[in-house]
């Protein structure tokens, strides 16, 4: 029972798992033009990635959000964001990283499947 408070201790004061939303969305961004629209990411990534992406389509503007999140300390924490949102042809995408792993979803899983759902332009 100790051993289980001391490990939940430290990893909560070690605070380096994953990050709060609005410090991830200050993290520079890696954009690229995708050729596939933002309803085709949303239903790739809905499919593809469900057991760990939490998508979040933004009807009026068009947009959509995919994050990977964890919970430390009973608050939600992002691991790796990305956002698509409409271009003249196809999609912007944006691809925010925390710096931490995931034993679920890696960062270069995540990668990997980002690229397969908004594949880049060449």
């Amino acid at each position: 029972m100790r051993f289980a408070i001391v490990v939940l201790v430290a990893a909560g004061l070690s605070g380096c798992v994953a990050m709060k939303p609005e410090e991830i969305r200050s993290q520079p961004a890696e954009v690229y033009q995708s050729g596939a629209s933002v309803d085709e990411i949303v239903r790739c990534m809905r499919t593809t990635g469900a057991d760990y992406v939490q998508v979040t389509p933004y009807p009026g503007s068009g947009a959509a959000d995919f994050e990977v999140p964890t919970y430390q300390m009973l608050s939600m924490r992002i691991l790796y964001m990305a956002t698509a949102e409409p271009a003249e042809s196809g999609s912007r995408v944006s691809a925010r990283f925390s710096g931490q792993n995931s034993l679920s979803l890696s960062e270069g899983e995540f990668r990997e499947l980002l690229a397969g759902c908004a594949p880049p332009l060449s």
